[in-house]
């Protein structure tokens, strides 16, 4: 009985301190290596496109680049993903970097980018081919569903471990 309530009290106690519980930094460190995952995987699907990487007999059809508005979008979006990597890493603090951004600077640009990443998901799933309208549309909301759940964690050191004292 004792080990039952040991493992309970590290599970889901929620201690004074406002730490986070074990079961809550899992799904925290989760959703910010998921997004750091997606986010490294939509730029470089963006650079392969501009570097026109992908053989054209690819398993799906990928949108290529045919004109220079759509090299200047793409060049744009790498950009934007970079620096939204950036923020997002730094405030779920996976890098070690000091950036001179106030918190609710940080919040609006991440909830900026979950509009952002909601409204190509909506672009995508009206695209022509089937990478866009399944694999696209899936990775935008996903990735839209990570910076929500970064943009609304208000700790500042989410990966503490939790003292239990008994």
């Amino acid at each position: 009985m004792g080990k039952i309530k040991k493992i309970h009290n590290l599970s889901l106690q929620y201690n004074h301190q406002n730490r986070c519980t074990k079961s809550k930094c899992d799904m925290t460190k989760m959703s910010h290596k998921g997004f750091v995952y997606l986010i490294s995987f939509t730029i470089f699907f963006h650079l392969g496109r501009v570097l026109d990487i992908f053989p054209k007999e690819f398993l799906f059809e990928i949108p290529r680049i045919n004109n220079l508005n759509d090299f200047y979008g793409t060049i744009i979006s790498v950009i934007l993903n970079c620096l939204i990597l950036l923020i997002a890493s730094d405030k779920a603090q996976l890098i070690d970097i000091n950036l001179k951004i106030s918190q609710k600077v940080t919040n609006v640009i991440l909830w900026v980018s979950f509009v952002m990443f909601l409204l190509t998901a909506t672009g995508y799933m009206f695209g022509k081919t089937i990478f866009e309208r399944y694999i696209l549309v899936a990775t935008s909301f996903f990735l839209a569903y990570f910076v929500m759940l970064i943009a609304l964690n208000n700790e500042n050191e989410p990966y503490k471990k939790e003292v239990v004292s008994n």
